[in-house]
């Protein structure tokens, strides 16, 4: 065997070796179910992306396609920056959620309070309606995961 078919084997090995790496990145990722606790976590992180101002990490929770108080994502991109503008010390909480399990959907209602803890106070506070979906969403263009996230918010009365 030549020095170069040697060279090549090695690298499709290393090729080969790459793509189930991957492989199996991806499926440790893959969220096939989305129980109770998995939902409290959910909120919890979203509660601190909101707190952190991150508006993309906010964004990522939800899918390009979801609808928030009405309203399509980039419009709730621009409100929310505009909001994080304005507030120093934002403090945001889930609490009293109650989940419910539909099929590929999940639905959280829980009450939320955002407040901001230096000068405004209290900013929102209502009952709000959650709906995840449970989507295969192609990872790597060859791979592809079960990913929970947002498809529809009703926020009653959100500032916006």
């Amino acid at each position: 065997m030549r020095k170069s078919s040697k060279i090549l084997l090695v690298i499709c090995g290393a090729l080969l070796v790459t793509a189930i790496a991957t492989y199996f990145d991806v499926q440790s990722q893959s969220k096939p179910d989305f129980p109770r606790q998995d939902a409290a976590t959910f909120l919890s992180n979203l509660a601190k992306a909101l707190m952190e101002e991150k508006t993309n990490t906010v964004m990522n929770y939800h899918f390009p396609d979801a609808v928030v108080a009405g309203r399509h994502l980039q419009t709730i991109r621009d409100a929310l920056q505009r909001g994080f503008s304005y507030v120093r010390d934002l403090k945001v909480e889930f609490r009293n959620l109650r989940y419910t399990r539909q099929g590929e959907q999940v639905i959280l209602t829980t009450d939320v309070t955002a407040s901001d803890e230096t000068t405004v106070g209290q900013i929102y506070q209502q009952e709000v309606t959650i709906r995840l979906e449970r989507r295969l969403v192609p990872k790597y263009r060859i791979f592809s995961a079960y990913e929970w996230k947002i498809t529809n918010i009703e926020a009653p009365n959100i500032p916006l």
